[in-house]
C-alpha cells in the first residue's frame, strides 16, 4: 500500500478521530485511498488489541503526506 501511495501524485486521506473538538479528539485510524473506489483504513486508537501502533504509523505516512 505505501508503494503505490507513494506512486501516485493525488491521494486522499481522511482520518477518523474521537471527538469533533479537536482539542478532545484521539486519532483513532487513518484512511487513505490512491485509485477510485478503493481504500484502505488503518486502525490506530481502537480499543481492541487489532490496531497498529500510531508512531510507525505516522512514521511511515509521513513521507508520503
Amino acid at each position: 500500500m505505501l508503494k503505490k501511495l507513494n506512486e501516485n501524485s493525488v491521494i486522499a486521506v481522511d482520518t477518523e478521530t474521537s471527538s469533533l473538538n479537536p482539542q478532545e479528539a484521539d486519532l483513532i485510524g487513518i484512511s487513505v485511498s490512491y485509485k477510485a473506489n478503493e481504500a484502505f483504513y488503518i486502525p490506530v486508537g481502537h480499543k481492541e488489541k487489532t490496531e497498529l501502533k500510531k508512531d510507525l504509523v505516522l512514521k511511515k505516512l509521513k513521507p508520503i503526506l
